[in-house]
């Protein structure tokens, strides 16, 4: 508390206050392609356990918590990376599988 009632001084004897024409609107889209992979929203048969927590998880914590909530894809890849890793492991390995010839089936959600 004493923190911020300093910085709150030192801000007006200071005159580092940031008009309102000063300040930059950052809405970023929605997550870059890297972090979500080109066979994003598809899953092989073997996958389709991992591929639906992962889509379940990023439907609910992805949602927009209100209509200028343009973080919510990053928010929903970030705390359901542990269920994107798994979905990726595994598409990754059946997707390999497929190249040497055991070709699992496709499914779209």
């Amino acid at each position: 508390k004493m923190e911020k009632q300093a910085l709150e001084e030192r801000s007006e004897t200071e005159g580092n206050e940031l008009e309102d024409e000063d300040l930059l609107d950052f809405r970023p889209g929605p997550p870059p392609q890297d972090m979500l992979p080109s066979y994003f929203p598809t899953f092989t048969k073997e996958c389709k356990k991992s591929a639906l927590f992962f889509f379940d998880c990023f439907t609910n914590q992805g949602e927009r918590k209100t209509d200028d909530d343009y973080q919510a894809p990053l928010r929903g890849v970030s705390i359901c990376n542990n269920e994107l890793t798994t979905y990726k492991k595994c598409m990754s390995k059946s997707l390999s599988d497929r190249k040497k010839g055991n070709i699992p089936s496709s499914e779209n959600v």
